[in-house]
């Protein structure tokens, strides 16, 4: 599933069950911290930030607000699967 916004994205996080979300820090609608603290007010799935925000800072605030691991753009595709293989 993919959601092209926060709003769809926490939607679809309420109805129905996923095994990983995937999560952008940049969305049009809301900001993808923001999305995670509401995800992990109500769930324990994993999240994985992929963002082209890459500097060290945004990369612990994201940890920090509670992503499960945090992956910058560019990335390689088959480092994103080990990642979420992990999980």
């Amino acid at each position: 599933m993919v959601a092209v916004n926060g709003e769809q994205g926490l939607s679809c996080h309420q109805s129905q069950s996923f095994d990983a979300v995937i999560l952008d820090l940049m969305l049009p609608d809301l900001d993808g911290l923001e999305i995670c603290r509401k995800i992990r007010l109500r769930d324990n799935i994993p999240v994985l930030m992929l963002t082209a925000k890459g500097d060290p800072f945004d990369r612990v605030i994201g940890l920090e607000i509670g992503a499960d691991d945090y992956l910058p753009k560019p990335f390689v595709p088959r480092e994103l699967l080990a990642r979420l293989l992990k999980q």
